[in-house]
Parts: structure tokens; sequence; C-alpha cells
């Protein structure tokens, strides 16, 4: 379908697995930012606006230093198939990314819901989950990082985003970080930035750290919040990009 004013907006989320017993962090055993991915609203249904079309990556990110660099340029390529999403004999294979939201958690019951604006190149070298740690190729990107700076920051205006879900949520925890951690959370967010750094393109994309809490309340409190930070990424979008979007309908 050829874009218009109206068409979805489609905006890509991702969960990690749990990272188990090597990791500098408590061993736990469920990761909740999957059971938030996996959860969330397949669309976020707007008056007058295009519609929010979320498409949850369907498995988690392994925890591991090469999958999740193996990982990202897959998510970017943004083949129908790759998301579960039917082919049909005449249908285009690939659809538009508008944004993308990678969450990871956070290892201590009150930490805040945390939007971070930025990720970094180096220092990167604890164990994963296979108890690996990162190859040279996963230090430099498979290369991709060669030319790209020490810290990539995302153009998405994340005070504006923090600011209009705390509106709506002000009994909610969240605020806004410059230090998404050298593990698997920040390697996964400059990893992403980098690809688009790499290719010219906006760098259209976030990551937010959850609580580990797991019951269903805090399940269901976490997706209240990404919906509404989700919400908030699309009306962002809505005001630069002059009601042209990229998305199509699926």
């Amino acid at each position: 379908m050829a874009p218009s004013v109206m068409a979805e907006l489609n905006v890509v989320v991702t969960g990690f697995s749990p990272w188990g017993s090597f990791a500098p962090l408590p061993n736990l055993p469920i990761n909740t930012s999957w059971q938030i991915a996996k959860s969330l609203p397949r669309v976020i249904f707007r008056a007058s606006k295009p519609n929010v079309r979320i498409l949850t990556y369907p498995s988690p990110i392994k925890t591991s230093w090469e999958t999740a660099r193996e990982t990202v340029p897959i998510l970017w390529k943004a083949n129908k198939s790759e998301y579960g999403i039917y082919v049909g004999p005449s249908d285009s294979k690939t659809f538009t990314i508008d944004a993308m939201v990678h969450l990871g958690m956070e290892d201590d019951n009150n930490a805040p819901f945390s939007i971070e604006k930025k990720a970094y190149k180096t220092k990167y070298e604890d164990p994963d989950v296979d108890n690996k740690t990162p190859s040279d190729d996963d230090l430099n990107g498979g290369g991709l990082w060669d030319k790209c700076p020490d810290t990539l920051e995302t153009d998405l205006d994340i005070e504006r985003v923090y600011k209009q879900v705390k509106a709506q949520l002000e009994d909610v925890n969240i605020r806004t970080s410059t230090n998404p951690g050298r593990y698997l959370c920040g390697y996964l967010y400059y990893s992403s930035l980098a690809a688009l750094h790499a290719h010219g393109e906006k760098k259209r994309v976030t990551f937010v750290h959850v609580p580990p809490k797991h019951e269903s309340e805090d399940i269901e409190r976490g997706v209240m919040v990404i919906t509404k930070l989700i919400q908030a990424i699309a009306d962002q979008l809505d005001t630069t990009s002059n009601g042209d979007h990229g998305g199509e309908e699926l």
C-alpha cells in the first residue's frame, strides 16, 4: 500500500530473555522486559490520527553478545516473515519501521522506568548467558561501528516523551537516563543506534529499562507505561513528519 496521511505508524518493540548465572547481576528467572513486550496491545487507536501498529518481535532476544549483534540488522531489515506477518503473493515482503523501542530489565525492584537517551561504544566486557565475553566482531558491530562515534544519541525528543507520559501517569516512578549500562542493554541500544547512523538514517529508536517485579499487576503497569510511551513517540512523529508517514497497513 502506498504511504498516505492516514497510513498506520509501525512501532517495533523488543524484549530480552533472562540473563542467567554468569552475568554480573542477580540471577533472576524472569525478564520482565519480555513479559511486558509480549503483552502490549497490537494497535493504539487514535482519533483523526494514524493508528499505531505495535509489532513485538516474536521471541525474546537472547542475552548473548553474538545474538544481540546478529539480531539488530534483522530487526531493521523489517522482513514481514521475521515478525510472523503473513505475506501474500502480491504483498511487499517488508514494512516501514517508524520507530523502535527496546525494553530491558533493571535488577532492583525499586528501580524506576528509565527512558534512555544515549548509548556507548566501549567497555563491554562481562560474560553473557553463555559465559562468553564479547568477541572482536561483537566489539565493533561486525565492522559497522568503525566509523561510529563513541556515543550515539537518539533523535527522538526523550524529554518531551517523558513529560507527556509523566503527565498522564503521575504516580508512576519514571525518569530519563543517559546511562543504559555496559551490559547487553547498552550494547543492544548502541547497536541499534549504530545501524541507523551508519546508513544515514534518523535515529528513531529508544531503550527503556523496566523494574524486575513480575506479578500480574506489575506487568499490567509496565504495559500501561510502555503503551503511553509509544503513543507519545507517535505524537512526536506526527509533528516532525508533517503528516507524511512512511508506515503501511499490514
